[in-house]
């Protein structure tokens, strides 16, 4: 099986224009991003998918990746890698990897995914995890998950979801947050290209595209205390966070 990692690098975002650009611990955020995905063990090739081809050439020659793909008037991450599957279909998988996360840990991706997983045809994977303080749970930028027993994905939520009747919230360890990684077949792009053309986020939310075509998305757990970058003050906030978080594992 082959795999293509594709990381959607939008430069033009309403909220936080050229947002990747900016530092975080004095590397840009898309380097933390890039870094990262190259050590996932199940990706064979990296591809950036971006409306800026300068940006997106220097970064391939950076690196070393396997090329670009310039994307316009797209809908969403998922849409930019969907549009590279357009051109080329010969991988087995589509990982779209979010280009604002700098801080997921490659390593903790690694402990519960790899090339042994089983991912099937007729499904999206995607992941979660817990969520480590209150002031995450009630953001509005954090995405809350609902998903049935088995961990597939119900419906994606800016809001408290769920909540008990009274009002107030469940403990916090009963909450799941989305973790910016999806993972489709090539099977499902080739039959599902319509979501991004049919439907719309419902909540700004990409996921829940494919909860309106009944598509099945599998949540794997996976320990993740950061978030995305949405807005300016976010990057000193997840710089107190990881500081915090090395202090405490000298």
């Amino acid at each position: 099986m082959k795999t293509v990692a594709i990381i959607p690098a939008r430069l033009k975002s309403r909220r936080f224009p050229n947002k990747l650009l900016h530092e975080l611990n004095g590397k840009l955020i898309i380097d933390h991003v890039i870094e990262n995905a190259i050590k996932l063990d199940f990706v064979d090739d990296i591809v950036i998918a971006s409306d800026d081809k300068d940006f997106a050439e220097k970064l391939c020659d950076k690196y070393t990746l396997s090329g670009y793909h310039i994307t316009d008037h797209v809908l969403c991450g998922s849409h930019r890698s969907f549009q590279y599957y357009l051109i080329n279909s010969s991988y087995d998988y589509y990982i779209t990897i979010a280009a604002d996360e700098p801080s997921i840990n490659p390593y903790e991706v690694n402990k519960v995914f790899n090339k042994d997983s089983k991912v099937y045809d007729n499904e999206i994977v995607t992941f979660f995890t817990r969520f480590y303080c209150e002031e995450d749970l009630v953001s509005p930028l954090s995405c809350k998950i609902v998903t049935c027993d088995k961990n597939y994905m119900i419906y994606n939520s800016r809001a408290v979801v769920p909540i008990n009747k009274d009002g107030s919230h469940l403990q916090l360890e009963q909450y799941k947050k989305h973790v910016g990684i999806f993972v489709f077949s090539n099977q499902i792009f080739s039959d599902y290209g319509d979501i991004w053309v049919d439907t719309t986020d419902i909540e700004s939310l990409e996921q829940n595209r494919f909860m309106q075509h009944s598509l099945k998305t599998r949540m794997i757990e996976m320990k993740h205390n950061g978030f995305g970058i949405d807005v300016p003050e976010q990057i000193e906030l997840l710089e107190k966070r990881l500081d915090e978080a090395n202090r405490n594992n000298r």
